[in-house]
């Protein structure tokens, strides 16, 4: 069965995404959060479960000078993360076939 038109642009569109997210894999950031702190640490991964989802942070330090080995932060308290580095996205889809982050919904 052929893909429409539209099914392929979506598929291109979540290829480019999921591999952004891989090339985003130990980079490090600063994570706001809702409540106006600022977390930072290394980014690990993106795990999504239906309408909610986490990141993964390696090393993360809080404003209260606590740090953590790993953590893992909802996305619903997240109002943005900013990567320190400019990092270059994919402008076309790349097949990658290893990707060191757990990108999968588990």
């Amino acid at each position: 069965m052929a893909l429409t038109p539209q099914q392929r642009a979506r598929a291109h569109l979540r290829a480019n995404f999921l591999y952004g997210l891989c090339e985003l894999n130990g980079e490090s950031c600063n994570i706001t959060t809702f409540e106006q702190s600022t977390l930072s640490g290394t980014f690990k991964g993106w795990k999504t479960d239906g309408d909610s989802g986490e990141i993964l942070v390696q090393s993360l330090q809080t404003p209260a000078g606590e740090n953590m080995n790993t953590a893992l932060v909802r996305t619903s308290d997240i109002i943005a993360i900013e990567f320190n580095e400019d990092i270059v996205l994919p402008t076309r889809c790349r097949v990658k076939t290893e990707c060191n982050g757990d990108l999968r919904g588990r």
